[in-house]
């Protein structure tokens, strides 16, 4: 991809049928800002100082390439996305959920299969966040050219320094435990949390945990018997900046998740939770990313060009 190239591309990206509101990213987002974070799919938007729409018409009416996230049981999808090619837009899709165990429970449904392998066997790309997806993208569509599947990782936006949360290592302090989720079995949250209490034990540093499932939550923790004043309890959920906050004041990030989603700590809702940190990282220390355009600028073209770094 040329610097021609990254100059001109815009990127529409469409949720059919979403709550997001319409979002507009030819200025920089800010922390502070009551609009969704430059992360997750509106960080292909904002990479591009492109859009994020859940109105058809709205998107098409941008005239620039559009990626299509694949959501739901996909007939909002599909509708969207037969109206996009009557309009003659270029389209790549993205599923929205990308975890193995999320992909599994959406095409276990035959309807839901139909329409996916329709829809991803038309369109003029894909673009997955895990590479995991992008195999599956080439597998459905076979007699298509396998460069117009993309793995691009998200963007985030922590080159710019407003989006700088780093705490200097001497601030930073105990073992925050990046999962929350009991009940789906690729968090491996309990390994986690017993994981971390052996960690904490050994080094002498308190453990962090976030608990959103109230007086339940509250007693599985107990279960575990953490020494005194050695476990952290975090009570609801906080604001995208407040999280991060959190995240980055920690001396680790310790998980032992292996839904292989994008990079994340742990997410449950986009404009809450951030995805900042290395999809596989087991125990990583709190750091900076920047943002990445992959092949975005390849969906007008039909072809893959090569990566660079925002």
């Amino acid at each position: 991809m040329t610097s021609s190239d990254t100059a001109e591309l815009r990127l529409t990206v469409l949720n059919p049928g979403g709550r997001d509101l319409e979002q507009y990213f030819d200025k920089p987002a800010e922390p502070d800002s009551p609009a969704h974070a430059p992360v997750n799919f509106h960080a292909y938007a904002a990479c591009t100082q492109g859009s994020f729409h859940c109105e058809t018409k709205s998107a098409i009416a941008e005239n620039t390439p559009v990626l299509l996230l694949l959501r739901g049981n996909f007939k909002a999808s599909e509708r969207a996305f037969n109206e996009l090619k009557r309009q003659k837009r270029k389209v790549a899709v993205a599923l929205k959920e990308s975890g193995l165990h999320q992909v599994a429970q959406q095409l276990g449904d035959p309807a839901k299969l139909s329409r996916f392998l329709n829809i991803v066997s038309k369109a003029d790309g894909c673009i997955a966040s895990t590479p995991e997806v992008a195999e599956l993208y080439q597998q459905a569509r076979l007699k298509s050219d396998p460069a117009t599947v993309a793995f691009i990782t998200t963007p985030y936006p922590l080159q710019d320094r407003q989006w700088n949360f780093t705490v200097p290592p001497n601030r930073q302090s105990g073992i925050l435990v990046g999962t929350r989720e009991w009940d789906v079995p690729s968090r491996n949250h309990v390994a986690a949390l017993l994981a971390a209490r052996t960690l904490g034990n050994a080094t002498g540093e308190p453990v962090t945990v976030f608990n959103l499932d109230g007086r339940k939550g509250r007693k599985l923790l107990a279960e575990l018997k953490f020494a005194d004043g050695k476990l952290r309890v975090l009570e609801g959920k906080k604001s995208y900046v407040d999280y991060l906050g959190e995240v980055a004041k920690h001396k680790i990030v310790f998980q032992l998740d292996r839904s292989r989603v994008p990079g994340r700590v742990d997410s449950s809702h986009p404009r809450r939770w951030p995805r900042a940190l290395p999809r596989e990282a087991e125990a990583v220390q709190p750091t900076t990313g920047r943002f990445r355009r992959g092949t975005l600028g390849s969906i007008a073209k039909g072809t893959v060009a090569g990566r660079r770094t925002f």
